[in-house]
């Protein structure tokens, strides 16, 4: 039931973040699982980090039809296990860039985000070859839950739904 309202959360804050595209762009909706690696590993206290995220292959998008042939971001911000610097109250911003490919395309396509990341949920837009955003969370792993309660978190798993063009 947890994974079943985070899930819908997670579809609500997309449908919300994805723009309305021209009647010729690719629109497309894809789960991404995968896991995220962190340096220096996120504890309680708000300090830069660098973070990378890496797709596990196979996942389903839901409008062609087809599957995530892969997905990737790097980029860096002020974060900790319960949040990142860009929420309400704080300045800065957690950024950088990425690509993805669904196993119907000949290509990568390439974009920059920004995101925004409280307890455990991160929401995020794309703006480049990738015009759209999603939501992205590591709460129904509990290995990930667990290392972020031991503010000791290096490799994180999670889940993301991505809705837009691209």
């Amino acid at each position: 039931m947890k994974r079943l309202i985070l899930l819908a959360s997670m579809c609500l804050g997309i449908v919300a973040l994805a723009p309305v595209a021209s009647a010729s762009a690719a629109e497309d909706a894809c789960e991404i699982a995968g896991s995220a690696e962190l340096n220096p590993h996120l504890n309680a206290e708000l300090k830069h980090t660098t973070f990378s995220f890496t797709a596990k292959p196979g996942t389903p998008c839901v409008v062609s039809k087809s599957t995530l042939a892969g997905a990737s971001v790097n980029g860096e911000g002020e974060l900790s296990c319960p949040a990142g610097q860009n929420i309400v109250g704080l300045n800065g911003s957690v950024s950088g860039e990425g690509t993805i490919q669904r196993s119907i395309d000949a290509s990568a396509k390439h974009f920059k985000f920004e995101l925004v990341a409280t307890a455990g949920v991160v929401s995020f837009k794309a703006s480049g070859e990738v015009t759209g955003g999603g939501a992205a969370e590591f709460l129904t792993h509990e290995e990930s839950v667990k290392k972020c309660a031991s503010l000791n978190a290096g490799n994180l798993e999670f889940t993301a739904l991505v809705a837009g063009t691209f």
